[in-house]
């Protein structure tokens, strides 16, 4: 029996020193856990509908004109945990509707005319996004008479608003034909000296003094002393300054300024483009205005 114990002893030390002998340990890789999704992934978003589909407007806005403010049917559709609705119009009053079993929404009967703002969202899923559609009901018109009647507000509007630009223009205009026409006629050059400066105060009230430069300049020997007919706001001349002139050989009285002439002209355009520019600025305010 001590020779058997003996025997057992041996062989597990054996087996103890010598670990190859036993079967080798196989160490598997983790297998990949899944990508977590968000819980209310599987559920569909909250949709907004309309049947039949209205018109919009360029705001994206359906126009509910006439009987369609009655026959057509909004739809809110969706959501994780239920919808609950907010109806606001243009004025931030809040107003109750409901859907019914089928997702209909009921209570636009007993809106008024006016802009509306209705928005669905999931009162307990707050991941799940909230979705907004605004709304016109005009029973008084439709659609048609809507657009005819945004044209002949447009077409009133537009040129009340112009005035100012045409008259800029037609100011521009006259004041650069004019003096292309003085151009033509006064084309003689001479060296002047003004000699006085005379101040003309308009009776009008609100409309300012202006200066005139009195010259003198000699043609073929012949000493000429003449008063500008252009006046100017600023008194922009001394007495005894030298200054080129261009007159009409035919009358030496009509002359003009050189050096003041460009300017005049460079100022009449500048009132054409603003006259321009205020046309565009009326166009793009009635447009918007008469939406």
């Amino acid at each position: 029996m001590k020779q058997w114990l003996c025997t057992v002893v041996v062989l597990l030390l054996l087996a103890l020193a010598f670990p190859s002998f036993s079967e080798p340990q196989v160490t598997l890789p983790p297998s990949p856990s899944p990508t977590p999704q968000p819980y209310f992934a599987n559920y569909p978003p909250i949709q907004i509908s309309a049947e039949p589909e209205p018109p919009k407007d360029d705001d994206n806005r359906w126009l509910l004109y006439g009987t369609a403010a009655d026959e057509v049917t909004i739809y809110v559709r969706g959501g994780m945990m239920g919808i609950a609705l907010s109806l606001v119009n243009q004025n931030d009053k809040h107003f109750e509707v409901s859907l019914t079993d089928d997702n209909r929404l009921e209570g636009l009967d007993k809106l008024k005319n006016g802009r509306y703002t209705l928005q669905a969202y999931d009162p307990i899923a707050m991941e799940v996004a909230p979705q907004y559609q605004e709304f016109v009901i005009d029973r008084s018109k439709t659609m048609g008479e809507s657009q005819e009647d945004q044209l002949l507000f447009f077409l009133v509007l537009f040129p009340l608003l112009s005035v100012g630009g045409i008259a800029l223009i037609w100011i521009g205009l006259s004041g650069i034909r004019k003096a292309r026409e003085q151009e033509e006629r006064e084309r003689a050059r001479a060296s002047a000296t003004v000699v006085d400066r005379v101040k003309h105060t308009s009776l009008r009230r609100g409309k300012p003094s202006t200066w005139h430069p009195v010259v003198e300049f000699a043609v073929d020997g012949q000493t000429h002393r003449h008063e500008s007919h252009t006046g100017y706001w600023l008194d922009q001349f001394e007495v005894g300054e030298r200054v080129e002139i261009l007159y009409d050989a035919d009358d030496p009285s009509c002359f003009h300024l050189e050096k003041l002439f460009d300017r005049e002209i460079t100022g009449d355009k500048i009132t054409v483009i603003v006259g321009i520019l205020w046309i565009l600025v009326a166009g793009v305010v009635a447009f918007f205005v008469s939406r």
